[in-house]
């Protein structure tokens, strides 16, 4: 055993000692009781193996456990006796006992829970807590008491923050984008926010070969997961109404309530017509709500379209939602904003309902996988969710199609979804340059104008990222 070894091992052993002298405490049990053994004290120590987050999981399932000796003695047999083992398998041995003894009906959400904090914000750092603990209920059509049951079964792994349902709006400082801003701090506060407390669970939940029945990452999971936000896109599509300037018209409603209620003149709050499983007292928050979780689930429906693993028939009916309603959904409707696309975090703008998408050439270059995308178009094409689009050759947009092919330039001009409910989408990857870029429009004429006008050349060279832990603040537990 090394020094560093034998230094750590001597203060975990201190550490467990001091945290189960807690533990009696809280449960009003003498500290001088025979309970836990030296012996156990020694196990938990060895198969720590100078890696703190062991010991801290097994304290935590211990203190949360209503049998105390029962469950440390379940804990103490999943360890190894083989000295070989790696830190990491007695890391994954303890997470397989968490997994086990959640119940059959409850495990589906808590592996969609996982899925979602583990394959979300990945660019985001994993000490930062994830927002939205009322967007993932939602989006996973939880209802309160259910969506806090599942953290409660990962417990043990998964901390809480801001465990609150209160509107605070000095939280919200100075920002030139106050709508944006507004409606981020309310779904981040609203609710909790969530976050494992060490990256090597999310490691295991998402490898098969570790996590093995209960890897979140799975094809059932991310097929249910897919059906889900299907689910939830066609019923908030019920609650939106395109005007003839093609916006969205909640959105209008949304804007002038927010201006009323900063300039402290009474107002209602818009109707919330998409049904929410876990509503906030406030009409207004629900909205908040309601816009996100429509932009969260479309997001991801466009997105996941390019796994493998997702079944034809769901792409299918992707292929028939209102892409036009989702492109003007009020919560996109903000400028200025970091964006992941394509696996890669780019810079987002919106300009006169026109979508414009920019994956700056760092990003490009080290993750953007230009194989992977052509794979993921063919199979688009396949499922009905994009055809070509061939412009009259004598009208104006012949410059999107005049752009070949060829060398270290691709581009293509499609329409995605089908007849009123379509959008058009043109996008080009300039292999020499090193960027992707795209736009998104109902209209091809002004998205073409909007497309020609943009300066690329001015947009940041790095993405924006979002400084989640100002807006959720340090939280208590």
């Amino acid at each position: 055993m090394s020094v560093v070894i034998y230094l750590l091992a001597n203060n975990i052993e201190l550490y467990l000692h001091d945290s189960f002298e807690n533990i009696l405490r809280h449960h009003n049990i003498p500290t001088k009781s025979q309970w836990p053994s030296d012996h156990d004290i020694q196990i938990l120590v060895k198969a720590s193996n100078g890696l703190f987050i062991y010991a801290t999981t097994a304290l935590r399932i211990v203190a949360r456990a209503g049998s105390l000796e029962e469950v440390l003695h379940a804990v103490c047999a999943t360890t190894f006796d083989d000295e070989c083992n790696s830190p990491i398998a007695e890391l994954d041995a303890i997470y397989v006992l968490i997994m086990w003894h959640i119940p059959p009906i409850v495990l589906p959400n808590v592996l969609l829970l996982c899925f979602i904090l583990c394959t979300t914000y990945s660019y985001a750092s994993f000490r930062e807590p994830r927002p939205y603990a009322m967007l993932y209920s939602n989006i996973l059509t939880l209802s309160e008491i259910e969506f806090w049951v599942v953290c409660n079964h990962l417990s043990a792994v998964l901390h809480v923050y801001n465990h609150s349902n209160s509107l605070d709006s000095t939280q919200l400082g100075d920002t030139s984008h106050p709508l944006a801003t507004i409606e981020k701090w309310m779904v981040c506060v609203l609710g909790g926010s969530l976050q494992f407390y060490h990256k090597s669970f999310c490691d295991f939940i998402t490898d098969p070969t570790r996590s093995g029945t209960f890897c979140a990452t799975s094809p059932p999971t991310v097929n249910a997961y897919y059906k889900c936000s299907l689910e939830i896109v066609l019923k908030c599509e019920e609650s939106y109404s395109l005007q003839g300037s093609g916006e969205v018209y909640p959105s209008f409603q949304f804007l002038a309530y927010i201006l009323n209620a900063m300039n402290q003149e009474p107002a209602s709050a818009p109707d919330s017509a998409c049904p929410l499983s876990w509503p906030h007292v406030n009409e207004l928050a629900n909205f908040a709500l309601e816009t996100q979780v429509h932009c969260w689930v479309f997001s991801n429906c466009f997105d996941a379209g390019g796994w493998d693993m997702i079944e034809h028939y769901f792409l299918q009916c992707f292929a028939r939602v209102n892409f036009r309603k989702s492109l003007q959904n009020p919560g996109t409707l903000y400028a200025g904003n970091s964006d992941l696309n394509w696996g890669c975090n780019g810079y987002l703008k919106i300009i006169h309902g026109t979508r414009l998408f920019r994956v700056p050439q760092d990003e490009f270059q080290t993750k953007f996988n230009v194989a992977k995308f052509k794979v993921v178009i063919k199979r688009w094409k396949e499922c009905g969710i994009v055809q070509p689009y061939y412009p009259n050759l004598t009208s104006r947009f012949k410059s999107l199609i005049s752009k070949k092919s060829q060398g270290n330039f691709i581009s293509g001009l499609y329409r995605m979804g089908h007849g009123t409910k379509s959008i058009f989408w043109y996008w080009e990857i300039n292999l020499k340059g090193g960027y992707y870029q795209e736009f998104q429009a109902a209209d091809l004429d002004e998205g073409d104008r909007v497309y020609r006008d943009e300066r690329f050349d001015l947009w940041p060279t790095t993405p924006l990222q979002p400084d989640w832990a100002q807006l959720v603040g340090t939280g208590t537990e």
